[in-house]
C-alpha cells in the first residue's frame, strides 16, 4: 500500500514538471513572436519615415516636405510637427499639433499672435499649457492662490501664414521641462476634452426626459465606470447644458416683463431697474431690478452683503441671483434681485457693475424716496461713508498731500456761515488745483445735505 502510495506521488510529481516545462517552452515562443513583431514595427515605423502619407485627409498641402508619422496607441496616425509643413486653415493646423499633443502627454492652448500692418495675420504660437508664468493681479495680493501649472515650457509649434490663408510651419520646439501625462488621463486634459456628438444627443434625451442638470454629469460617471473615464468634465456637461436650453425669455414674457417693471416705476419713482441685451439679436439675457426701500436699507446695513445663484426654480433654469444683507434686528433685508442667463465671468461682471450703479446712485434714490416715505424729515448723507469715498476718489491727492483731509474735514465742519463754507471749500479746491474734479463737484451739489452750517440753519 505504502510503495503504491509513493508511486503514484512520483508519477504526478512527473506530470507537473512536464507541464513546467510545457509553459516555460510557450512563453519562450512568445517571447520570440513579441521580438519579431517589435523588429517588423520598427522596419514599418522606418518606412513610414521614408515614404511620406497621404496628406488630403489629414489637411495637410500636397507640397509639403516628407513628414513623420507615428501611431498612437489607439493605432490612428499621428503626425509630428516638422518645418516646412503646411495647412490650409487654422483649425487644421490646431488639430495637427492637438493630435501630437495627445499622443505624447500634454495639453497645448493658442498663445502669441503677430498682425501686418493691414491688421492681417502673419504669425501664430500654439504652445504647451505649462508655457509661460501666471501674471500678479493687478489690482491686489491674493492671499490663498491656487496651484498653477505653468513652469516656463518652451515647447511650442510657430506657423507663418501667408495672404492666402496657407499656414505653415516656421519653428518646432518638441522639448517639455515638466513632466507628461499618462495615457489613461489625458483625456482630462483642456485641450484634449470634448463632447462627442453621441453624448451630446444623449444629454438632450436625459434633459427632455425631466432629470435636473446637476444630475447628468452623475448618470455619466456610471455610464462611463467612474468620473476618472468620463471624456469631460462636470464644467464642461454644464455648459453644453445651458447653451442647448432656451437662451432667452419668449417675446410675450419679455413684454409682460417690461410692462411690470414700467408700472413699478410708477408707483415708486426711486425703483431701479437694468436690462442686459444680446449684441448678436437684440433680445434680452440678464435683468437686475432694486426698488427704494431696497436702496435706502443697503444705504443702512450695506456692510455686509449675501450673494447666491443655487436658486433655479423658474421654468426658464435661469439663475436667480438675490443680494442679501441683514439689519439691526439680525432680519435678512434684499438689497436687489437678478436673473441670469447663465453664470459666467462676463455674466457677473455686469451684475455686479450694476448693482454698484444702482447703490452708488442712491443719494439722489433715497432723497425721492424719503420725500414720498417721509415727507416730514431731513436726509442727512453720513461723513463716514463721505470719508470713505474720498479716500478712494482723492487718493492721489491725500497721498501727496497729508495734510489735505484735515483742511476737507475743516469746510465739512465749517458752522459759522454759508458764506464762510463757500470760502473755504472753493479755497481748497484751487489750492489743490481740484476745481475739474467730478467727484468734489457732485458732492458740492449735495452739500445741503452733509456740510454742518445746513444742519445748524435746519435746527436753528
Amino acid at each position: 500500500m505504502i510503495e503504491k502510495t509513493a508511486a503514484s506521488s512520483s508519477s504526478s510529481r512527473k506530470q507537473k514538471l512536464h507541464q513546467i516545462d510545457a509553459e516555460l517552452s510557450s512563453m519562450e515562443d512568445s517571447a520570440d513572436n513579441a521580438e519579431q513583431s517589435h523588429v517588423e514595427a520598427v522596419e514599418t515605423e522606418t518606412a513610414a519615415h521614408c515614404v511620406p502619407p497621404s496628406r488630403s485627409s489629414l489637411g495637410v498641402s500636397e507640397e509639403n516636405a516628407p513628414i513623420d508619422q507615428v501611431d498612437n496607441k489607439q493605432g490612428e496616425p499621428v503626425i509630428i510637427p516638422e518645418i516646412g509643413m503646411s495647412f490650409k486653415s487654422e483649425d487644421d493646423a490646431y488639430d495637427m499639433y492637438n493630435s501630437y499633443a495627445k499622443s505624447v502627454g500634454f495639453s497645448i492652448r493658442k498663445s502669441t499672435t503677430r498682425y501686418r500692418a493691414d491688421k492681417t495675420l502673419y504669425q501664430k504660437h500654439i504652445v504647451c499649457s505649462n508655457q509661460g508664468q501666471r501674471g500678479q493681479h493687478s489690482s491686489h495680493e491674493t492671499l490663498n492662490e491656487n496651484a498653477t501649472t505653468r513652469a516656463w515650457c518652451h515647447a511650442r509649434v510657430q506657423f507663418s501664414i501667408s495672404r492666402e490663408g496657407i499656414w505653415t510651419v516656421q519653428k518646432v520646439v518638441l522639448d517639455h521641462n515638466h513632466y507628461l501625462v499618462s495615457p489613461n488621463k489625458v483625456h482630462k486634459l483642456r485641450s484634449h476634452r470634448h463632447i462627442i456628438e453621441a453624448d451630446k444627443q444623449l444629454i438632450a434625451q436625459i434633459r427632455e426626459a425631466g432629470i435636473q442638470p446637476a444630475q447628468v454629469y452623475e448618470f455619466f460617471k456610471q455610464w462611463y465606470g467612474g468620473a476618472e473615464n468620463v471624456p469631460f468634465s462636470r464644467m464642461d456637461c454644464n455648459n453644453l447644458i445651458g447653451c442647448e436650453r432656451k437662451k432667452y425669455l419668449p417675446a410675450n414674457d419679455v413684454q409682460t416683463l417690461l410692462e411690470y417693471l414700467k408700472n413699478k416705476q410708477l408707483e415708486d419713482p426711486t425703483f431701479f431697474y437694468a436690462i442686459q441685451v444680446d449684441e448678436d439679436d437684440g433680445r434680452i439675457s440678464n435683468f437686475f431690478w432694486a426698488d427704494g426701500q431696497a436702496i435706502m436699507d443697503y444705504a443702512c446695513f450695506g456692510d455686509a452683503v449675501s450673494f447666491d445663484t443655487t436658486f433655479q426654480t423658474n421654468k426658464f433654469e435661469m439663475p436667480f441671483a438675490p443680494i442679501i444683507g441683514t439689519n439691526h434686528h439680525k432680519q435678512t433685508i434684499i438689497f436687489g434681485a437678478a436673473l441670469l442667463y447663465n453664470e459666467t465671468i462676463e455674466s457677473f461682471v455686469w451684475l455686479f457693475n450694476t448693482f454698484l450703479t444702482a447703490m452708488s446712485d442712491q443719494c439722489a434714490a433715497m432723497s425721492a424716496a424719503i420725500k414720498i416715505v417721509f415727507p416730514n424729515t431731513r436726509h442727512r448723507l453720513c461723513l463716514w461713508h463721505i470719508y470713505q469715498n474720498a479716500a478712494k476718489h482723492l487718493s492721489h491727492v491725500i497721498n501727496e498731500h497729508p495734510e489735505f483731509l484735515a483742511e476737507f474735514k475743516k469746510c465739512v465742519y465749517e458752522e459759522r456761515s454759508v458764506y464762510c463754507f463757500n470760502e473755504l471749500w472753493h479755497e481748497l479746491l484751487i489750492k489743490y488745483n481740484l476745481e475739474e474734479n467730478l467727484w468734489l463737484n457732485n458732492l458740492y451739489g449735495l452739500r445741503t445735505h452733509w456740510a454742518a452750517v445746513f444742519r445748524r440753519l435746519r435746527y436753528r
